[in-house]
């Protein structure tokens, strides 16, 4: 019998019934009216012991930890990362690495799993292409980092020669006469993520956003000073309201002269 269940028999004891001294000596002896009841509790505390230990163990074995990779995996799997399958769109390519690392920044996964969790999101022709170089890593005795794996990955599949018209095609950005402020900054925000260098700083990337807008609108904000890009779009937003507005009054003017012209 465990140390718990003697507790519990050993407090049950303790609280018996007692006869008093006159009763012990006239009378014969034999079990108090309520002693039957009191074994049948006891019998039964015993049982309601047992199950107690039995559900405690049992709950200490469900809340043992399990191997960190697969709670990182179940995690990332509920997110339904995108599968990539190879092949020559390049664009693809760069959009599948940086969907797989904006999970991995949401949930916060350690350096170690990221290449174990982005393997098996690759299908045909990239799953191909890990085999062999996975064959290649591991007769040098290498483990890859991701950084590692993002560098192999895009001399496959997004090549330096790419990134570079990519860039080249930031730097000769412009806002045309039929785009608009909106079209202009979608295509901005698209391009420049080949051109970090232009981005991570909100003065940098103010100042490249404003020196591609067109002229009517870039001319009218040269007088000002702009800290962050999104104080330059808000401005140049407005300033393409009020110019569009203003072409509407001096069309509607122009219909009504012509109107009064033709009476």
């Amino acid at each position: 019998m465990s140390d718990s269940e003697n507790e519990v028999l050993a407090s049950y004891r303790r609280k018996g019934v007692k006869t008093s001294s006159q009763e012990a000596t006239n009378m014969p002896a034999r079990p108090a009216a309520n002693a039957v009841a009191t074994q049948a509790d006891l019998a039964g505390v015993c049982q309601v012991v047992a199950q107690l230990l039995q559900q405690q163990q049992q709950t200490q074995l469900s809340c043992q930890p399990v191997s960190f990779t697969d709670t990182y995996y179940e995690k990332f799997r509920r997110l339904h990362p995108p599968m990539f399958e190879g092949g020559a769109d390049y664009l693809a390519a760069e959009a599948w690495i940086r969907e797989i690392e904006e999970m991995y920044d949401a949930l916060q996964f350690l350096e170690e799993v990221k290449v174990k969790l982005a393997v098996p999101m690759l299908r045909g022709n990239a799953k191909f292409w890990w085999i062999a170089m996975k064959a290649a890593v591991q007769e040098n005795g290498e483990q890859l980092t991701w950084k590692e794996f993002k560098g192999k990955f895009y001399n496959q599949y997004f090549p330096q020669s790419v990134r570079l018209v990519k860039q080249n095609e930031f730097l000769a950005l412009k806002q045309t006469e039929n785009m608009t402020v909106l079209e202009y900054a979608s295509k901005f925000n698209e391009l420049g993520r080949f051109c970090p260098q232009f981005m991570e700083e909100e003065i940098s990337k103010a100042n490249r956003f404003e020196q591609g807008l067109r002229y009517r609108i870039r001319s009218r904000l040269a007088v000002l000073l702009f800290t962050s890009y999104r104080d330059v779009l808000e401005r140049a937003l407005k300033l393409e309201a009020e110019l569009k507005r203003s072409e509407k009054e001096k069309s509607d003017q122009k219909e009504t002269q012509d109107d009064r012209k033709s009476e």
